[in-house]
């Protein structure tokens, strides 16, 4: 599915929507409205969510096979097709050339000690691994991170983390955001802001979902870096 860099969806650009969809998670996970929303305005925000509930790209989330109407919603797979939506065509040279950027910022986050989080493994799927396209979607990277130390060394490591963040002017409007900064810190070396290049967790479940609804590692992928966790 490929989306308009330059259109609106909801009288929002586009990207932005698409931004927003990939904060809600899929595969039973949910996030309340007010985090996936937290960068618009309370009112934009509001009719966002109703209208996305709508179209059916959002639901509320289940407990024991009963629908819960609590603000927690995560993706449908209409959702999921939107949130990975490409926005425009990647050359195979130019994302072979990505794929080796990204090895070298792997082996650099790896090597600062300052960084709670290391790369454990980074693996390649979808459009990449057809030798005969030469225009791919995005270059698709699964990746998993593995903390660095352990009890209060990681907890001080953290800690130094938000600290250099804040020092650099860095705000956190919303408390997840200032709990999680750690591994977002090392996410944010690791995509360099990379135009095509898409990362998906493979350390929680509801992550795991490639473009096509299938489990990554269940389905057609190469290990470019590390080892698979088993």
């Amino acid at each position: 599915m490929r989306i308009d860099a330059k259109s609106e969806l909801y009288g929002l650009p586009a990207l932005q929507v698409r931004e927003i969809l990939r904060n809600f998670p899929s595969g039973g996970q949910t996030t309340s409205w007010e985090y996936a929303c937290r960068k618009l305005d309370l009112k934009k925000a509001k009719r966002l969510v109703r209208d996305l509930l709508r179209d059916g790209l959002i639901e509320t989330a289940e407990w024991k096979g009963k629908k819960l109407d609590d603000g927690y919603y995560c993706r449908t797979e209409a959702g999921n097709r939107l949130a990975l939506a490409k926005a425009r065509p990647l050359k195979r040279k130019t994302a072979e050339k990505m794929l080796a950027s990204l090895i070298t910022r792997a082996e650099a986050i790896n090597a600062d000690s300052k960084l709670c989080f290391q790369i454990r493994t980074l693996v390649v799927f979808g459009s990449f691994l057809n030798p005969q396209a030469d225009v791919l979607g995005d270059l698709d990277i699964g990746y998993h991170m593995e903390a660095r130390w352990e009890g209060k060394a990681l907890e001080e490591a953290k800690e130094a983390s938000r600290k250099r963040a804040r020092e650099r002017g860095r705000g956190f409007s919303w408390w997840l955001d200032l709990l999680t900064w750690p591994e977002r810190e090392v996410k944010l070396a690791l995509k360099a802001k990379t135009s095509g290049l898409s990362l998906h967790s493979l350390m929680d479940a509801p992550s795991i979902i490639s473009p096509d609804g299938e489990m990554i590692l269940a389905g057609p992928h190469r290990v470019v870096f590390g080892t698979v966790v088993p």
